[in-house]
Formats: structure tokens, C-alpha cells, sequence
């Protein structure tokens, strides 16, 4: 390990042990009841057994846009961050993990073909561990956003440290090549947003509308009702203030 390495992990060493009260109270939420066990404790989460391409996903968006590219794949190895991205790997595959938080990852990652991460998971211990281990090394559908962009340049230093692990990287836009090249990725070909490469699937049609139609995209468990209810209390002083202002005509 280089001078940067040690000092970077054993700042994550740091953060992780001044985390642990936080992750315990976390536990008692259902939701993360399988999440933080294997993230941060290697419950269950063993490493691959298979050697491998390897993806990183972060949630369920990124790992349904993997799919044309694991088709493609006999044997493929699948880590994410979320539990809707596990739930969306385990369609593609059964050889899914958490990725496991970094203190881990010197340790956890075995030798695979190749890592090929989605767009903004730029964790510099997974990429230096599998470049340790002998694989090539990917970032697909790279993008930097307007929004993020000043962050990124604020940080310009560590993340050249991240790219100089990175041996290939396909960008969405000449912006984004531009960006990530200032930032010290080097390779960068534009090949467009690969979320694109599958069309949308028709699961129902709707000829006429009579009523008002709510579309909502990306919602969680219990979300659905919230923007119903908010909606519901927001027409409904619409129509009192509809009718007032007939009353005071």
C-alpha cells in the first residue's frame, strides 16, 4: 500500500468505529435489518466465489440498466448498495452481495476477470483492491452533473487518486469526458447513457382519461399514499376556495 492508501484507510477505520453507535441504533429499523448486518459486520456477505466480471451497482436503476450487458455474460458476479438494487440483482443473478463498507475490501475482494462500476460509486478502496487483485477495472455510463460538479473540483485532489485505479472509463456526454478528464480519468470514450439501450415496457394503456391521472416515478414503500393524501388535502382547499370565491361573486 502506498503512504495515501494507508493514511486513507486508516481514516475510514475512524469513521467506521465512531459510526458503530449510529449503525447499532440504525438496526432497530426493519428496513436495514439485512443492509447494515452485511455491509458493515460481513454477516452473510461472504466474498465471490466465482472468478468473474464484476458489477457495482448503487440501487435499483443502476442494476436494471446492467441488464443488456450481463445478457451478454455467462457468469457474472453483482454487489449494490441498496436493498431495492439487491432485490433488482437477484433477476440477473444469484451471485449477489452488499458491498461491503471499505475497511473490509483489502480483505474481501478476491481475484475476478474484471470490475466494471455505473456511473458516480467512485469508492477508492474497491478500485484499488481489485486492480491489487489482477482485474481490469471499468467505470460505465460516467456522468458529472452541473449540480455536483464544483464538489468534485473542490475534491479534484482524491479523486485522481481514485482514477489512476480505473483503467477504462465510457461516459455519457463530451461534457462529462471533459469533466472527468479534468478530474484525472484517462481512457474516456463517450458512448452515451447506456439507461437508454432498453426500451420502456407498456404494462397498461390508458385510451381515455376522465379523471385526474397522478404518475409518480421512483416511490418507496408508503410514499404512494403520502402524495395521494397531500394531494387529496391540497384539491380539497381548492374546491372550498372555488366555492367561496362563487359565494362572494
Amino acid at each position: 500500500m502506498s503512504l495515501f492508501s494507508i493514511i486513507y484507510y486508516l481514516f475510514a477505520l475512524i469513521i467506521y468505529i465512531l459510526a458503530l453507535p449510529f449503525l447499532l441504533f440504525k438496526l432497530k429499523n426493519p428496513k436495514y435489518k439485512v443492509a447494515i448486518p452485511s455491509k458493515f459486520f460481513l454477516k452473510d456477505n461472504p466474498s465471490f466465489k466465482k472468478n468473474a466480471v464484476w458489477f457495482h451497482t448503487c440501487s435499483m436503476g443502476e442494476t436494471k440498466a446492467i441488464k443488456p450487458l450481463v445478457d451478454e455474460l455467462e457468469e457474472v458476479n453483482i454487489s449494490v448498495i441498496t436493498n431495492t438494487g439487491f432485490e433488482e440483482a437477484k433477476k440477473l443473478t444469484s451471485n449477489v452481495r452488499y458491498l461491503p463498507f471499505e475497511i473490509f475490501l483489502p480483505f474481501w475482494v478476491n481475484k475476478q476477470k474484471a470490475l466494471v462500476v455505473m456511473e458516480a460509486e467512485l469508492w477508492y478502496m474497491l478500485f484499488l483492491s481489485a486492480k491489487n487483485k489482477g482485474a481490469k477495472t471499468y467505470l460505465i455510463n460516467a456522468r458529472i452533473s452541473d449540480k455536483s460538479y464544483k464538489s468534485y473540483k473542490k475534491f479534484a485532489f482524491f479523486y485522481k487518486k481514485v482514477f489512476k485505479n480505473i483503467d477504462k472509463v465510457f461516459a455519457q456526454t463530451n461534457i462529462d469526458k471533459q469533466r472527468l478528464l479534468e478530474l484525472g480519468a484517462k481512457n474516456v470514450e463517450v458512448i452515451g447513457n447506456i439507461k437508454l439501450a432498453q426500451l420502456p415496457k407498456v404494462t397498461k394503456e390508458f385510451k381515455r382519461v376522465d379523471e385526474i391521472l397522478i404518475t409518480a416515478g421512483s416511490t418507496h414503500e408508503n410514499e404512494e399514499k403520502l402524495i395521494l393524501d397531500s394531494y387529496s388535502r391540497k384539491y380539497g382547499k381548492l374546491v372550498i376556495q372555488g366555492i367561496l370565491k362563487g359565494l362572494i361573486k
